[in-house]
């Protein structure tokens, strides 16, 4: 998600234009998980021909599986902006430097993985 299109509301996500920083912790429940998903999806179409079909679904598998993990717990809105916009940095960073199929799928997850677990060591 677009750290510019984030609403500043503590229900995290459809996409506003209203910049955001907020680093009060939000419970982000079932309806908070899916409004970040489909925000992320429709963001995330734009890179689809940059990075070709099959590593843009890596990205959305990384984003599912981040995202579940994120599933009923209390974090700063904007830890989850700032794990979301490095994934896509990441996604793409991994397919300018030549990574494709498996290995690309493979160091975008575990990527991801890092990621969360040092956002989640952090709060």
């Amino acid at each position: 998600m677009d750290a510019r299109n984030v609403s500043s509301s503590p229900s995290l996500p459809l996409a506003t234009s209203k910049p955001t920083t907020s680093t009060t912790p939000i419970s982000l429940g079932l309806e908070e998980i899916r409004k970040i998903r489909q925000g992320f999806e429709q963001e995330a179409a734009q890179l689809r021909p940059a990075l070709g079909t099959q590593e843009h679904q890596s990205m959305l598998v990384a984003m599912y599986e981040g995202t579940e993990v994120l599933l009923n717990r209390t974090v700063p809105e904007f830890a989850v902006v700032e794990y979301l916009e490095g994934l896509k940095l990441t996604a793409q960073d991994l397919q300018q430097r030549g990574f494709h199929g498996g290995e690309y799928q493979q160091r975008l997850l575990q990527q991801s993985r890092h990621s969360l677990e040092g956002m989640l060591a952090r709060i």
